[in-house]
């Protein structure tokens, strides 16, 4: 996308300067999902990272239940 000039661009139909807009917008749309899907991927490590140590902890130290 980044080779696109803007001479090129102006030279498209109307029409395939729409599908070439579209097509950019689903392009930064699936970048955004993807880094969505890492942080919530990141937070599930880090809760299950938690629940495990807490789980020993009340397996070893006899935590109040």
């Amino acid at each position: 996308m980044e080779l696109l000039s803007e001479e090129f661009i102006r030279q498209l139909s109307d029409e395939d300067q729409f599908f070439l807009l579209m097509a950019i917008k689903e392009r930064e749309n699936a970048k955004e999902a993807e880094q969505w899907q890492q942080v919530v991927e990141t937070g599930v490590q880090i809760a299950v990272a938690a629940g495990a140590v807490l789980f020993l902890s009340n397996l070893f130290f006899g935590g109040s239940s």
